[in-house]
């Protein structure tokens, strides 16, 4: 199964604040037939937050977080997502592509399927010639080409 993806986004940050401290923002979208994943990671200075959400099946999300040591997962719907993304303001993008893009993306689905490919057009000529030369049949002789090689590989094993 292929898995076509309709809608990508990604945006990475990173830099030294006063403190000399590295900081590092990671945004990631990604809405394709397996459906919507999302992460986010966050780092500031010794402070450590890692967010992953994938939809499992239609409305209902699969999440993945991490602060700083502490792991928990939990299996959401849609309407519950929404209202943990509005809680969050680090979790805006995503807010902003459900609410907005998802739905334009949602509608070019169906006209990004690709269609029929239209044959090209070749003149009777061509094609007539084309099928003259694949009814040949190739002749049996072995080529010459091909012995005067066996005969120069004898002759340097000597």
């Amino acid at each position: 199964m292929s898995n076509t993806i309709y809608y990508r986004h990604t945006y990475e940050k990173s830099f030294l604040d006063s403190t000399n401290k590295k900081n590092k923002l990671q945004e990631i979208i990604i809405d394709g037939e397996k459906g919507l994943s999302f992460s986010l990671m966050k780092l500031e200075g010794p402070k450590y937050v890692k967010i992953n959400v994938k939809e499992i099946s239609k409305d209902k999300f699969s999440l993945k977080k991490r602060v700083d040591q502490e792991n928990t997962s939990q299996d959401l719907t849609l309407p519950e997502l929404k209202k943990m993304i509005t809680s969050d303001k680090s979790l805006l993008f995503i807010k902003k592509y459900i609410d907005e893009e998802r739905s334009i993306v949602s509608k070019n689905k169906k006209t990004l399927s690709g269609g029929r490919k239209i044959s090209k057009k070749t003149s009777k000529k061509l094609s007539k010639k084309l099928s003259k030369k694949t009814s040949k049949k190739p002749s049996k002789k072995p080529s010459k080409k091909t012995s005067k090689k066996t005969s120069k590989k004898t002759s340097r094993k000597k």
